[in-house]
């Protein structure tokens, strides 16, 4: 080999030594302890939102006394806060407590019939037969008092429909309780005289304590007024806790940098009331609590 051959190769020896040098710090370059591999960092609060709400509703009242007259529909004002997650585009969920401002539910109810006293009845022969159940002239008024308030924990789940201008339509279902506090002040008023019905109806002879009318014919059904001494007038504190369910739709509308003004209608069924029996029958009645409910507010995203 010439001498320029010789040295061309010792050249290319070293030339692909450097090479290969380089391409070894290149490959253990990742273990190193100049550079560091970074992880995803998971921002807290992402998705997170909070609301509120004020709205204007056409609320069924349960019926508080089984002598008065069912329940009316109220138009009352009530309010909302909550907390929910943007799952993705198309699905959120929330958490919220609903409050609705106590209604006063003042009612006279039909007229019912109320013993003054013991009226005993015999037949031609003397028999003695019972005592007079009078609807006549022995009647009272029921004259109801009372207050209904009522606070709603929901679970709720919505649906967005996608986004047109910064406008989004949803639609949205919710389960949770109800809690219904009632406080009832009812009296009977003797149509008489007006003062409230106290009367001692315990037996004094030997007549059967059988309820008759004014031709001594046996009353049937029996009216469930014991001979005893009566006083109907109730005061009585309630809170009753329901299962509740809600179906919601609506628009939300961006109005500024992560917040939006959510529109939106509910319908609300917060469950049964019993009422307070009839001192007369007995009975009770059951009815049920529904909602319709026009809201406006904010849902303020966190991130």
């Amino acid at each position: 080999m010439s001498r320029f051959g010789v040295l061309g190769a010792a050249a290319l020896i070293v030339a692909l030594l450097g090479g290969g040098g380089q391409a070894a710090d290149m490959a253990g370059a990742p273990f190193g302890g100049q550079q560091e591999m970074t992880l995803p960092q998971s921002e807290f609060g992402t998705g997170w939102y909070l609301r509120g709400s004020v709205g204007y509703a056409k609320d069924q009242t349960p019926q508080l006394s089984a002598d008065v007259a069912a329940g009316l529909r109220n138009f009352g004002v009530n309010g909302e806060l909550g907390v929910g997650y943007q799952i993705n585009n198309w699905f959120r969920m929330d958490a919220t407590v609903g409050f609705k401002k106590a209604v006063n539910i003042n009612q006279v109810g039909a007229i019912v019939t109320c013993p003054y006293a013991l009226t005993g009845l015999s037949d031609p022969a003397g028999v003695q037969l019972g005592y007079l159940w009078d609807p006549a002239r022995e009647t009272c008024a029921p004259n109801q008092a009372a207050k209904l308030s009522q606070t709603n924990y929901m679970v709720n789940g919505y649906v967005d429909l996608g986004s047109w201008s910064g406008v989004t339509p949803y639609i949205g279902a919710g389960v949770g309780l109800a809690s219904l506090r009632s406080q009832t002040k009812l009296n009977y008023l003797k149509t008489s005289d007006g003062s409230v019905y106290q009367a001692d109806l315990t037996p004094i002879g030997t007549f059967p304590h059988l309820w008759l009318d004014s031709f001594g014919r046996l009353i049937n059904p029996q009216p469930g007024v014991a001979f005893a001494k009566q006083n109907w007038s109730r005061l009585v504190s309630k809170t009753t806790s329901n299962f509740a369910f809600a179906f919601m739709g609506g628009v939300a509308i961006n109005v500024a940098d992560h917040t939006k003004l959510d529109i939106g209608y509910r319908y609300l069924s917060s469950g049964n009331y019993t009422s307070l029996p009839s001192p007369i029958t007995g009975n009770a009645t059951t009815s049920r609590i529904t909602s319709q409910e026009v809201k406006v507010g904010l849902r303020y995203q966190i991130d």
